[in-house]
């Protein structure tokens, strides 16, 4: 029997020695630490992120979009005709030096050699049948989702983490209860060991 509660002792002292190499935390900071880190949480906020984006890119669709453009041509083959030179005869009726050298003819071209365009488009959607705003209300209402189901998530996971921290007190109190009656017990087994020792105990 002797041999029996000193196993049992031994036993719960390892128990009280692990416990005590728990990192102790108060309420706020479990919540916090749970808040930040609890995966479930982590995806409602993704999953609100995402909603938002959507929603953006909805409400978009309704506005009118620009969209500027800019082009350069070049032409390689510039369009050419051969036209009498018309100049040349009224020079020489003016009598002006070097109207004689002038030529006959002439080559001219028509065109340019570089063009640039350049502009801005505007569009904007006049009758879609409802698609977009149908869109846009719809995406917003999942994106009020999505925040609905992240407050219910944390709500959930608060109160979890408030129910396991209690739970811990509880199961704290309860330890420290039993260390006190283990405390007992081996102040009793130390008074019964040395009556034996000196003979005043029975051995039952």
């Amino acid at each position: 029997m002797k041999r029996k509660f000193i196993l049992f002792v031994t036993l719960f002292l390892s128990v009280t020695y692990s416990y005590s190499e728990t990192i102790n935390l108060d309420l706020n900071t479990a919540k916090k630490i749970a808040l930040e880190n609890n995966p479930s949480i982590k995806l409602a906020r993704e999953g609100v992120t995402k909603s938002a984006e959507q929603v953006a890119e909805a409400r978009g669709n309704l506005l009118p979009s620009i969209n500027a453009f800019s082009s350069l041509q070049h032409s390689w083959d510039m369009q050419e005709n051969i036209m009498p030179n018309f100049l040349k005869d009224i020079f020489v009726q003016m009598n002006m030096p070097g109207a004689n050298d002038l030529p006959d003819y002439l080559k001219m071209s028509f065109g340019l050699e570089n063009t640039v365009i350049s502009g801005l488009q505007l569009q904007q959607p006049v009758f879609t049948g409802g698609t977009i705003w149908n869109g846009y209300q719809i995406s917003k209402l999942g994106y009020n989702i999505a925040k609905s189901q992240l407050r219910t998530t944390e709500q959930q996971i608060l109160s979890d983490v408030t129910s396991s921290y209690y739970r811990v007190l509880f199961m704290k109190s309860t330890l420290s209860v039993s260390e006190e009656a283990l405390q007992s017990a081996e102040e009793n087994l130390n008074q019964v060991t040395k009556y034996f020792d000196v003979g005043k105990s029975s051995r039952f």
